[in-house]
C-alpha cells in the first residue's frame, strides 16, 4: 500500500534530502564530482515516501563511489597530450613566449602528464604549488606555470576537448617578491665568462653587452645587424615596439668573429640552457637566472652614471616607471647630481655655530610646546 501525502507531522520529519510538492516527493543533493566542481543532484520520484527515502540514500552512495558523474562528455586527453597540441596551435603561434612554454611543460607534466584534463582538480593545483615551493622555487615562476595551465584549459574547453569549468579561472596567485634585483658583480661576470664556451660564451657576451630578452636574440637574424652603422635592429619585442640599440667595440668584434649558420638566417641556434646553469654553478654564482643578465646590463650602465631615461630606451621598457627598480643602484651618481647645487644654494664663508643652532632649536621647541599645551 502506497503512502500518500497528508498533513504533515512534527514526530514524523523526511530526511533531509526529500521533500514534497503537489503530492510528489522530490530528492535533492549536493556532491563534489570527480573534477572537484561541487554540482547539485534533484529528480522526481513520486508519492510514496519510503520509495523516495530510499532513492536517495542509493544516488549518495553511487555520488561517493564516483558512479554518478557524467564524463563521457570530457573527451579522454592527457594533460602531456594536450600540452602538444597547445603549443602547435596556440603558443608557437600567438605567445612570443613559445620556448618558455616548451620548458614549462616540461615541468609540469611531471605533476600532470599523465592526468586526463577533466581530472585535474583544484586540490591538484595546491598540491602543485606546495610542492614546487618545498623545491625553493620562485612565487613567481609558479604562478606563471599555473598561468600556463588555466591558458590551456581555456583552449580545452574552446576547443571542445573539455567541458566542465576550468578550476584555475579563479586560482589565488601566490604574493611575489619583485623588490630585489639579482645582477652579476664584475668578479662574477669574470668567473662566468671563464665557464663559458662556444656559442654560448657569444650568447653571454651578446646578452651582457645589449640587455637583450632571450627571445629577442633567439630571433635576431643576420638582416638585423648593421655593422656599419653599428646598430642591432629588435624588429619584434616583448612590448610590441621595435627599438635600435647601438653596438659597442665588444659586440662589434663578437658579430664579426661569428660564423653563419648554413641553415638558418638566424645568429643564435640556441641559448643552451642546460649548458648555462651548468656554466653558473661552476662559476659558484647563485640565485641567478639568465634573465640576470639583463639586469647586470642595465645596473651597470646605471652604477656608472647613465641616465634612467637612456637604459629605459636600451632595454625598451614601455614606461620609465619599470626602469625606477634601477634608480637605487646610483648612490654616488646621486651624490654628484646634489653637489652641483654646492655654493650656490648655500652659503659658502659665513660660518654657522653649530652649539647655538641646536640650542636655539630647543628653546623654541620648548616654546612651541607650552604655547600648544595651553590651549589643549
Amino acid at each position: 500500500m502506497e503512502e500518500t501525502i497528508g498533513k504533515p507531522n512534527k514526530r514524523d520529519r523526511k530526511p533531509k534530502g526529500v521533500y514534497a510538492r503537489e503530492g510528489v516527493y522530490y530528492v535533492s543533493f549536493y556532491y563534489n564530482d570527480q573534477t572537484g566542481v561541487r554540482r547539485r543532484f534533484r529528480k522526481a520520484v513520486g508519492p510514496n515516501k519510503k520509495e523516495a527515502e530510499d532513492y536517495l540514500g542509493k544516488k549518495r552512495a553511487e555520488a561517493r563511489e564516483g558512479k554518478f558523474f557524467d564524463v563521457k562528455k570530457n573527451k579522454k586527453i592527457s594533460f602531456e597530450e594536450f600540452g602538444k597540441e597547445y603549443l602547435e596551435r596556440h603558443s608557437k603561434i600567438y605567445n612570443k613566449s613559445y620556448v618558455t612554454d616548451e620548458h614549462r611543460l616540461k615541468c609540469l607534466n611531471k605533476i600532470f602528464g599523465a592526468k586526463y584534463l577533466y581530472q585535474i582538480t583544484a586540490k591538484d593545483i595546491e598540491g602543485y604549488k606546495i610542492a614546487r615551493l618545498k623545491d625553493d622555487i620562485k612565487p613567481a615562476t609558479i604562478n606563471r606555470d599555473l598561468s600556463l595551465v588555466r591558458s590551456m584549459l581555456n583552449r580545452a574547453r574552446e576547443w571542445g576537448k573539455l567541458i566542465r569549468p576550468n578550476l584555475c579561472a579563479k586560482m589565488r596567485k601566490l604574493r611575489e617578491n619583485n623588490v630585489r634585483l639579482r645582477f652579476l658583480s664584475k668578479e662574477e661576470i669574470t668567473r662566468l665568462y671563464d665557464m663559458c664556451h662556444g656559442e654560448l660564451l657569444a650568447f653571454v657576451i651578446f646578452a651582457l653587452n645589449t640587455g637583450c630578452r632571450r627571445g629577442e636574440m633567439m630571433a635576431l637574424t643576420w638582416q638585423d645587424i648593421d655593422i656599419e652603422r653599428g646598430q642591432i635592429h629588435i624588429r619584434d619585442s616583448k612590448s610590441g615596439r621595435g627599438r635600435v640599440i647601438p653596438m659597442n667595440k665588444t659586440v662589434k668584434n663578437l658579430i664579426l668573429s661569428l660564423k653563419k649558420q648554413p641553415d638558418s638566417p638566424n645568429i643564435f641556434s640556441s641559448y643552451h640552457r642546460e649548458a648555462f646553469d651548468a656554466a653558473l654553478t661552476r662559476a659558484e654564482i647563485t640565485d641567478a637566472s639568465l634573465h640576470s643578465l639583463r639586469h647586470t646590463f642595465a645596473s651597470h650602465l646605471v652604477m656608472r652614471g647613465v641616465d634612467l631615461v637612456t637604459v629605459s630606451r636600451l632595454l625598451g621598457h614601455m614606461s620609465i616607471q619599470m626602469t625606477m627598480r634601477y634608480s637605487h643602484l646610483s648612490p654616488e651618481h646621486q651624490a654628484k647630481a646634489v653637489g652641483v647645487l654646492d655654493g650656490f644654494l648655500g652659503p659658502t664663508s659665513k660660518k654657522i655655530d653649530t652649539k647655538w643652532s641646536q640650542g636655539r632649536i630647543l628653546e623654541n621647541m620648548v616654546e612651541f610646546e607650552y604655547s600648544t599645551s595651553r590651549y589643549n
